[in-house]
């Protein structure tokens, strides 16, 4: 499926956490904010309703209308890293999410490192990636080596946070391949003692039982409830509310995917930002830092019942 992101990038923290007064006018903290599959016509469409950071980023920065991005499949893997690093796919290497490896003789996922192992905050299953792939430095890359930025970097997907970052990291953090839970790799030097103190104290199972409703009166919506193609994750029908639940009747997949696919997974990365931003004090240095988040479910809603 063809992509679109849309990408934000500030001189200034997304959070309300105390920062130190830069004498020399410089930002003290760079934040990139990107939401996967969030198509540029999305701006003009729902400004409208919204309030708060949204509306202020666009009516308040600098707003470029007529960006693209000029190569052909602007697919996850592909578009973080050439957001992270301002290259071009035949020049920073990531042209897809996977392909055919001849030397090895096998499909390889982008971010996929046999010389790295899983660093698990919980959950069952995870695989040794790292960005060994990207042939080109990150903008996060040069500040840690240029300013020694701390860098903090997160998504639900792996390929997204490790695109983000780049060769390394103070935390880099994403979903393990069986959803129930979050970790890192051995490339990243986890785990992170902030990270899993965060995770600990807010369990994604809390959200078991929660529901996803529509946030505006129904005729303010564009198109019906159900229209052709939608394939919604087990459990759920086309039709709003969307319980998170799962047919077991505790957290097991189901759920998992289910949470990835609603608002609750975008406000927990949110949380998770907040929260990282003040453990490493971010902003509040002599030096920049760097904060970046990817939001992974409006690209899985993509996926599961198309674009809005």
């Amino acid at each position: 499926m063809r992509r679109a992101f849309f990408t934000i990038a500030l001189a200034a923290a997304i959070v309300p956490i105390p920062r130190a007064q830069s004498t020399s006018g410089s930002p003290k903290l760079a934040v990139l904010i990107v939401v996967d599959q969030m198509r540029a016509d999305y701006v003009n469409r729902f400004r409208g309703e919204w309030s708060g950071g949204l509306r202020r980023m666009v009516t308040r920065g600098a707003w470029f209308s007529n960006a693209a991005y000029p190569y052909m499949l602007t697919f996850t893997c592909a578009g973080h890293a050439t957001i992270s690093t301002g290259a071009f796919p035949h020049r920073h290497g990531i042209m897809q999410n996977t392909w055919f490896d001849r030397q090895a003789g096998k499909i390889a996922r982008c971010s996929e490192d046999d010389q790295q192992k899983a660093v698990l905050y919980g959950g069952t299953g995870g695989e040794g990636d790292s960005a060994a792939r990207l042939l080109v430095p990150t903008f996060a890359d040069r500040m840690r080596s240029e300013r020694k930025s701390r860098v903090v970097t997160l998504s639900l997907k792996a390929r997204s946070a490790i695109m983000l970052a780049g060769q390394a990291g103070d935390a880099v953090t994403w979903r393990n391949e069986t959803l129930d839970g979050w970790q890192t790799s051995t490339a990243y030097d986890g785990p992170v003692a902030a990270v899993k103190t965060f995770i600990d104290a807010n369990p994604v199972e809390a959200d078991y039982g929660k529901s996803w409703v529509r946030t505006l009166p129904r005729p303010r919506y564009r198109y019906p409830d159900v229209l052709p193609g939608e394939m919604p994750p087990g459990g759920w029908t086309p039709v709003f509310p969307h319980v998170l639940t799962s047919r077991t009747g505790k957290p097991d997949a189901e759920f998992y995917t289910q949470w990835e696919r609603s608002p609750y997974g975008d406000e927990y990365l949110g949380r998770m930002a907040a929260a990282l931003a003040s453990s490493f004090e971010l902003g509040r240095r002599d030096t920049a830092d760097v904060l970046a988040v990817s939001f992974s479910s409006p690209d899985l809603v993509g996926h599961a019942f198309g674009p809005l």
